[in-house]
């Protein structure tokens, strides 16, 4: 008697539609992502009905790694299935690649796998700076022998950025 173990073996699987790609923006709500289990295809073997029994899980890898403590950027719960997706780091912006992989019981990955990507924005390139200005000399001159006379040309600089924290603006006038 010969015992197929399908769990193990069967290579009739129907990988899930991947979830869509995810745009999403630094310090903003949170975003998550779902994916359905990965199935047996009952018309390729309609005898692996009892595949729901399988215990099959599925790994996830983010591709280029996020390092702690940024590792939390994206997170993955295996049992709900879902991918959440929040940062208020704006160094960790860039575009990232989820794999899903079908992990066998015997914890064998497998072939059997989706990819979607995950684009995270800085909300700091697209930000508008607007300042007030104090004083605009028609004309100002510097003698270096002389005593500074610094003058104060800018009262505010505000952002249209308000909830991520944006490194300092720096602005040179010649």
């Amino acid at each position: 008697m010969l015992i197929e173990n399908k769990c193990e073996n069967s290579l009739n699987i129907v990988i899930p539609t991947p979830p869509a790609d995810v745009t999403y923006t630094v310090a903003r709500t949170s975003a998550q992502t779902y994916f359905e289990a990965f199935k047996a295809n009952l018309s390729s073997d309609s005898l692996f009905s009892w595949y729901a029994r399988c215990p099959w899980t599925w790994s996830s890898s983010v591709s280029p790694l996020l390092l702690s403590p940024d590792d939390t950027a994206i997170v993955y719960a295996a049992t709900a299935r879902t991918h959440t997706v929040y940062t208020t780091n704006i160094a960790v912006a860039g575009i990232y690649t989820v794999t899903v992989r079908l992990v066998r019981p015997s914890l064998t990955p497998t072939a059997f796998s989706f990819s979607f990507k995950i684009t995270i924005i800085n909300p700091c390139l697209a930000a508008t700076f607007s300042f007030t200005p104090s004083f605009v000399p028609s004309k100002y001159e510097y003698v270096v022998s002389h005593s500074a006379n610094v003058k104060k040309i800018i009262d505010a600089v505000t952002s249209t950025e308000t909830l991520a924290t944006c490194p300092p603006l720096l602005i040179s006038i010649k």
